[in-house]
Order: structure tokens, then C-alpha cells, then sequence
């Protein structure tokens, strides 16, 4: 099929040698792309969003059909600006000639707690920059990139220097029966740690406790 745009291309001007960016950046750079014809342009956008979203199937029971999903998302902010300002209200367009173009842009971050880019097996933290060229009488065409977000905490606050602790509980079953639930508690000697350095896990007590009149008890 006949493209109008081609090659097109999201730059992001580095803000240091590990290319991330993190709450309240400014976050500059340009696009780029190939026109092979003529071409009206009534606005360019810009939305760099940050969002988390989960999602997982129940444990297995005896009959598959009662596994459910389970799934949830959370928007952490959604900030959304022009890099060519939309003329089409006074009836104007931008025409653009065939050939390369390049628009440069500029966008601030909020401010705030926001966790870093993740990507795991039931989950992700993602922040990503979306363009969209909108023309007369064509549907938005729209391009995505992804940001490699960070969370600057400062280790040597004395509250990230206190231990922490969780715990969990987990039925278990012999021969297709309920037979008890397993406990296990484990803590670290402190809550926030620094790229290579090794988290030190600590095992409490833990146990299983049976329906029948005997109790298995252990500790580390």
C-alpha cells in the first residue's frame, strides 16, 4: 500500500550517559519523518503518559473452566501539548512539500512519587511518548516511543535505612484435599539499596497449619 509518511523517527535529547529521565525533566528532542507527496497537516501532538497495568489467571482448581483474570491499571499522569498548533477552527492548514521534515519539541514532566519503568511476566510500568499527525479528511496517524523512567530517591534518608518486613500465606493441598495453610515471613535489614549491591534476605519464623490436631512449626 501507497505511504504518505515514511521513516518516521522519535529523537530524545540525552539528559545523561544512561539516557533516563525522571520526575519533573525536561523532556526535549524532534521527530522526523518523509512525506512522499504534498501533504496537509493540521496539527501535530504530543502525550507522554506513564501508566502501570496488571494481570494474572487464578490458580488452577480441579475444574479449569473456574480459573478467573484478574486484571488493573493505574495512570500516573497523561501530559498533552502541540508541537504544530492545530489552525483547522480558521479553516488553515500547514501544507508540507515532499521531502524530509523536522519539528523539534519540548515537554515538562510532573512532579511527583512515580515508580520506575518495569516490564515483568504478570505486569509493567511503562512511559511512553506518542505523536499523532492529524491531515484533512484522514484518520490520526500515531507513533509511540518509550522513555526509560527512574525514580531518583535519595538512599541516605535515615527512613530508607530502617528494615522491612511482609509476609505470606499459601493453601496447600494432598491428593486433591485442603490439608492447611503455609506461612512465611521475610524481612531485610533495610528498606532501599544501590545498583550491584547485594539485599541480604532474612527468613523468620514460619509454618504450616493443619486441620488435623498436629502443628509443623520452623525458623531460620
Amino acid at each position: 500500500m501507497f505511504q504518505t509518511i515514511k521513516n518516521f523517527n522519535i529523537h530524545f535529547n540525552s539528559l545523561n550517559e544512561r539516557n533516563t529521565i525522571g520526575s519533573g525533566d525536561l523532556v526535549t528532542g524532534h521527530v522526523s519523518f518523509e512525506l512522499t507527496k504534498e501533504t496537509k497537516i493540521t496539527s501535530i501532538t504530543m502525550a507522554i503518559r506513564g501508566k502501570a497495568s496488571v494481570s494474572w489467571l487464578s490458580d488452577r482448581t480441579r475444574k479449569r473452566s473456574e480459573r478467573h483474570r484478574y486484571s488493573a491499571k493505574l495512570e500516573y499522569f497523561d501530559v498533552k501539548s502541540f508541537i504544530i498548533q492545530d489552525k483547522s477552527a480558521s479553516g488553515k492548514s500547514t501544507k508540507l512539500q515532499p521531502g524530509t521534515h523536522m519539528f523539534p519539541f519540548t515537554c515538562q514532566l510532573p512532579l511527583g512519587d512515580f515508580p520506575p519503568s518495569f516490564h515483568g511476566m504478570k505486569g509493567q510500568i511503562v512511559y511512553t511518548m506518542t505523536v499523532g499527525i492529524n491531515r484533512p479528511w484522514n484518520m490520526c496517524k500515531e507513533f509511540e516511543a518509550k522513555l526509560n523512567f527512574i525514580n531518583r530517591i535519595d538512599i541516605n534518608r535515615p527512613i530508607l535505612g530502617a528494615p522491612v518486613s511482609g509476609s505470606n500465606s499459601k493453601k496447600m493441598c494432598v491428593l486433591c484435599c485442603f490439608s492447611g495453610d503455609v506461612t512465611m515471613k521475610v524481612s531485610t535489614e533495610k528498606k532501599a539499596f544501590s545498583p550491584g549491591e547485594t539485599v541480604k534476605l532474612i527468613f523468620g519464623a514460619c509454618h504450616w497449619t493443619s486441620h488435623q490436631p498436629s502443628h509443623l512449626w520452623c525458623s531460620q
